[in-house]
């Protein structure tokens, strides 16, 4: 993947090329109260600010894995965590009114360029890391990631997927997932951090005709959006997702889970909807 390290302004909307490999499992209530859920969620920075206090509600999750081939700041692979829903309020008429959408929590990725603008076009709490990644011949892949602002020799995640053959390809478009599923995800303020970028990013930063500006930006509204993915021929298979300690990455889920892959994936994330933190008492 290169490296696109000086930052520069790519708006929304993002039309991408990637290929998409995507686990599936259910989060219970029970799990969301467990001390390991929060560790799990959310990665340090976010982990000890405001965006943490949320009122997580399970259901349907999932783990992305993504390579980016095309998008408006060059390539880089991806890690994204959806752990369900979030409750949330939001002011209607002067009135309080609880709300609940999916939420990104923990994101990581390769490229120092898409932080900055993922974090300021949806208030994508994104990372940079170190990603491990091997797409093998009989279609399995195998991915290690290893977050820049905690250096370790073990992956902060790792996983598997493992194609199954006996079954035939199918197209996949997320258009017709919300027929049954609502699919728009809800991103609140995310805090601002010390940049994480190695010496080399900076390096390159400066030589592409940037600098040493952190891309760990944060911003003070609430912002809501929904993704769109589309792949003509998906093949469905498991995800392997325990981990280097022989656990979970969320903790009381199962070691396989539902996946599929999505080769030749068209990508789009459209402008967010912005508003302000509800003020009204009541």
């Amino acid at each position: 993947m290169e490296q696109n390290a000086a930052i520069t302004l790519a708006p929304a909307p993002w039309r991408c090329r990637a290929s998409v490999y995507t686990a599936f499992f259910w989060v219970s209530r029970s799990q969301t109260t467990s001390p390991g859920f929060k560790e799990a969620a959310y990665a340090p920075l976010e982990r000890s600010s405001p965006f943490a206090d949320a009122m997580p509600e399970g259901g349907l999750a999932s783990i992305m894995i993504i390579r980016y081939h095309q998008t408006p700041v060059g390539t880089y692979d991806e890690m994204i965590l959806l752990p369900g829903k979030f409750g949330y309020e939001v002011d209607v008429n002067g009135k309080r009114t609880k709300k609940s959408k999916l939420r990104i929590t923990r994101i990581y990725v390769s490229q120092r360029n898409t932080t900055w603008n993922g974090r300021t076009n949806w208030n994508i709490p994104k990372h940079l890391a170190r990603f491990d990644f091997t797409e093998n011949a009989d279609g399995s892949a195998d991915c290690k990631v290893y977050p820049l602002a905690e250096p370790s020799l073990t992956p902060v995640f790792q996983a598997r997927f493992v194609p199954n053959h006996y079954l035939p390809t199918f197209p996949l478009s997320t258009r017709v997932s919300t027929m049954v599923m609502d699919m728009e995800a809800t991103q609140p303020p995310i805090p601002a951090g010390a940049s994480e970028s190695t010496p080399e990013m900076l390096a390159a930063a400066r030589e592409q005709g940037g600098d040493d500006t952190s891309e760990l930006v944060g911003t003070d509204k609430w912002c809501s959006f929904t993704p769109y993915q589309y792949s003509p021929g998906c093949r469905a298979g498991w995800m392997d997702m325990q981990q280097a300690d022989g656990g979970n990455f969320i903790p009381g889920a199962s070691r396989w889970a539902m996946a599929v892959h999505m080769p030749q994936t068209e990508l789009k994330l459209g402008e967010a909807v912005w508003w302000d933190a509800p003020q009204s008492m009541l």
